[in-house]
């Protein structure tokens, strides 16, 4: 099913939740609404579903307009939070809840809530009851229920929030495959950046409302719209230098209170093409700080804070009020206290306008 938001806005009361909100989900896409609480990408979720209804703008199913249609007439699949699953009844009772308020016949229930059941290889917990199952079974007993009714609409809303690291992991990897295994359009509300960008196929950023950039993981991570994005997405997040821009000979700088960069040839044209404004932002993600001798570096540092990630150390770094991340390959040589010095990789730059936040040209 193709899901077409148009110029969505939902209001309650005096708060607006969405505002004009466009977003066009092909069929059998898997789209991720991402961002931080408050952002409205649950509200996105639940207009879409259904259980909202828009104060402007229109959702379309297959070029059909269903801002008036209810829930249980659109033939969607919805996974909660907190999976919502019905206590006093077993597993195949829960699943088969909604096909039973259709009024199905009993032997094409039987067939989809087994059918359903062994897709998530759980044939062997549907006598049992939710207080009896682990968080992981639990999500996958919800996921069942969903798909059961044979939906042509998947909506997840942070279906594994409430598992652990590791449970995460792999229902992430499972929730992929599946998705992928049966073409279903899925819309994942999430506020984890790494589960938006390992598992969708594109990435719907929102804050305060408003939409900041939708794209493929790739092209978020490698051209963010602005700096909402670019800090948003990454872990550990970019770090930012807001400087003034100031002429050194032929060389074109960005500087600050106890810093100055040099900026890169695939920089300077675009430092230069916006000369009259008046300041800067400069943004570089810590993989790309690289670390040397105090002497070797254009700017030096003190390190601050060291967090060893057993592939990586991240190394808490600070030029006077500045604070900065570097991410590198253990062995690291130095110890808290010392003096550093810097490079950033001229290749893997950014700029900011400070005033709009929007992104001015990368190297």
């Amino acid at each position: 099913m193709r899901v077409s938001i148009e110029r969505l806005t939902k209001r309650f009361g005096k708060v607006v939740a969405v505002q004009d909100l466009s977003l066009e989900i092909m069929d059998g896409e898997f789209v991720a609404l991402l961002g931080p609480s408050g952002c409205g990408k649950t509200t996105v979720l639940l207009t879409v579903a259904g259980i909202y209804r828009p104060t402007h703008g229109w959702i379309r199913f297959d070029g059909k307009v269903v801002n008036d249609l209810p829930p249980r007439e659109r033939n969607i699949g919805m996974v909660f939070q907190s999976y919502a699953l019905y206590p006093h009844m077993t597993v195949y009772e829960n699943i088969a809840f909604p096909l039973t308020l259709r009024r199905m016949p009993r032997a094409e229930i039987h067939r989809r809530v087994v059918a359903a059941a062994q897709l998530l290889q759980i044939e062997e917990l549907l006598d049992r009851r939710p207080g009896q199952l682990s968080g992981g079974q639990q999500q996958r007993v919800a996921l069942c229920r969903a798909l059961a009714k044979e939906p042509d609409l998947l909506l997840l809303d942070e279906p594994l929030s409430n598992l652990d690291a590791r449970l995460r992991l792999l229902a992430r990897a499972e929730i992929k495959r599946l998705q992928k295994e049966l073409g279903i359009t899925t819309i994942f509300v999430t506020h984890d950046q790494v589960e938006a960008m390992t598992m969708a196929d594109r990435i719907a950023v929102l804050n305060q409302g408003v939409l900041q950039q939708f794209d493929t993981p790739e092209a978020l991570y490698t051209r963010p719209a602005n700096l909402f994005v670019a800090e948003f997405i990454g872990s550990p997040p970019m770090n930012f230098l807001e400087g003034s821009l100031t002429v050194h000979g032929s060389a074109l700088r960005l500087t600050g209170p106890e810093w100055h960069v040099t900026l890169p040839e695939g920089l300077k044209s675009w430092a230069e093409a916006v000369r009259d404004r008046d300041r800067l932002i400069l943004g570089v993600r810590p993989e790309h700080v690289r670390l040397a001798p105090s002497e070797e570096g254009e700017l030096r540092a003190e390190v601050y804070v060291i967090e060893p990630l057993g592939r990586d150390v991240l190394v808490n770094l600070r030029i006077g009020s500045l604070r900065l991340r570097a991410l590198v390959p253990p062995p690291f040589p130095w110890k808290v206290g010392d003096i550093v010095g810097l490079h950033f990789d001229p290749a893997h730059l950014y700029l900011f306008d400070p005033h709009t936040g929007v992104l001015i040209g990368r190297s």
